[in-house]
């Protein structure tokens, strides 16, 4: 368990990108190729303010 409450944070965003990846997959693979690349960049949005702690 986490000691720290940007520990814990930084475990939910890392959680929430690899969520992200995986919904935009299943957009691909549906053909929803605009939703899956907003999910992407939000992805990317997500590991950029989280990816340094």
């Amino acid at each position: 368990m986490p000691r720290k409450l940007s520990e814990a944070l930084a475990e939910r965003h890392a959680d929430a990108v690899i969520r992200l990846r995986e919904i935009s997959k299943q957009g691909l693979w549906l053909g929803h190729t605009e939703i899956a690349d907003e999910l992407d960049h939000l992805a990317d949005v997500f590991e950029t303010i989280w990816g340094d702690r």
